[in-house]
């Protein structure tokens, strides 16, 4: 049981990750957009 529980806490760890690095991405890639368009 305990191994299944640590399995479960690392996936979710996993996916709220992946979640906060698809967020960036795009915040990242807006505000590229911005500088150009500035240039």
């Amino acid at each position: 049981m305990k191994k299944k529980e640590l399995n479960l806490k690392r996936s979710n760890l996993k996916m709220k990750n992946k979640r906060k690095l698809k967020r960036h991405k795009k915040r990242r890639r807006k505000n590229y957009k911005r500088k150009n368009k500035n240039l």
